[in-house]
């Protein structure tokens, strides 16, 4: 039923192509935990034709790094120089999925 809503409410968002001047657009959307964000992130991105990125699995994945790595969480300067030294890259998969991949 909700992800029925979702659709329907998504019916009314227009194609990329038919919004002038909107191409590299970006949307942020916030909220809190559980509240559905990653669900419409994903359903807007396939109706716009957009990549959806998780952002939040980027910040999972350095604070891995991090713990992996035994960086105190309280420590602002090593938590920094970690994130400099690493390589984040990130594969789109059709499915709207993204594979997160550090330093490799």
């Amino acid at each position: 039923m909700e992800q029925n809503h979702k659709m329907k409410s998504l019916s009314r968002i227009s194609k990329p192509s038919s919004l002038p001047g909107r191409r590299g657009l970006t949307i942020a959307i916030d909220g809190p935990a559980a509240s559905g964000k990653s669900t419409a992130a994903k359903l807007v991105a396939k109706k716009l034709g957009y990549l959806y990125l998780d952002t939040g699995a980027m910040y999972r994945a350095l604070t891995w790094k991090a713990l992996r790595n035994k960086v105190n969480i309280k420590d602002k300067k090593g938590l920094c120089q970690l994130a400099k030294e690493t390589k984040i890259t990130l594969k789109f998969q059709s499915n709207l999925e993204t594979k997160i991949y550090l330093d490799g």
